[in-house]
Formats: structure tokens, sequence, C-alpha cells
């Protein structure tokens, strides 16, 4: 664990439900599921998240959360776009920058780390989209937490607002 608590706890701030970051995100199809009645217990739940996390989460939006770690510009602004063309549902990709632009607000707030300054200007002249796990990665190099940590608030936030959503 990060010898600084302030850090951890920054941390699970921003991996908290009521972050308020817009964690109304889509459910990906858990909604349209439940409503269908394809899923139906608990069982189903956990099977879902689990897809999502294997497929999605984890192997893109985790590891671009961490390598945003890097704290280098044009790093951040490849992986920005790189989350841009991957993320082909319209849903998805704008609850992604919305996140992603309501969080580095408030990490602008929160931080006086001149990357972050660099990022918003980039942000806000459009050079960058924006997205949730960039953003959610400056933040972690910002605000000092352990990459293993930061993977794990990253991949529980993502399930918890699908599971909040219900």
């Amino acid at each position: 664990m990060n010898p600084d608590p302030s850090a951890f706890i920054h941390l699970l701030q921003f991996a908290d439900g009521l972050f308020p970051a817009g964690g109304y995100a889509p459910s990906f199809g858990l909604e349209t599921l439940v409503q269908s009645g394809r899923i139906q217990t608990a069982d189903h739940v956990a099977s879902f998240l689990r897809v999502h996390l294997e497929s999605s989460a984890a192997p893109t939006d985790a590891v671009i959360a961490l390598a945003a770690l890097a704290h280098d510009l044009p790093t951040c602004l490849r992986l920005d776009r790189t989350l841009e063309a991957l993320k082909i549902a319209a849903e998805s990709r704008e609850a992604s920058r919305q996140m992603g632009r309501q969080t580095l607000r408030i990490l602008r707030d929160l931080s006086p780390d001149p990357f972050i300054t660099r990022f918003v200007a980039e942000a806000e002249s459009q050079a960058a989209p924006c997205h949730q796990p960039v953003v959610f990665g400056i933040a972690s190099a910002a605000l000092k937490w352990p990459p293993e940590e930061t993977a794990s608030a990253f991949l529980y936030a993502t399930s918890a607002l699908k599971h909040s959503n219900r």
C-alpha cells in the first residue's frame, strides 16, 4: 500500500460510484438483458460482469489507464485517440468522454500537477477526447497511486457502476 494515506483516500474517492464524474454510464446491455428476462438472477449478473471485465474493461480500459501512468503527453493523447477508435458504440464513447471530462475538471481543482494543466489545455482545444480511463491514469500518476491499486480500483468502479444501475 502507498505510504501516503491521503493518496489512498483520493483513490477510493475516484473509484466510488458516488464520485461526481457522471457515473450513470451505460450498462453495456445489462439493462436490456434484465428487461428482456435473459438476466434474472445474481449469478446471471455475476456472469455478465465477469464477461464485461474479462473481455473489455480489463484488457482495454484498465490497461490504458495503467499506460497513462507514463505521464507523457504524446502517449496520453495517443491512448485517448485509441479509445476513441475502439469505442464503436456512440453511447459508450460519449459516456466515457463525459465521465473523463468531469473527472478532469475535478482533478484540475484537486492537484496542481503541471501535466494536468497541459492535458486540460489539450482537452479544451478538442485535441484530446478525454476518455475516462486516460484521465483515471493521469490522476493515478499525479496523485501517486500504485499501479496495482489503480487497476483494481478502476475495475471495481467499472463493475460497481454497472451493478448500481440496477
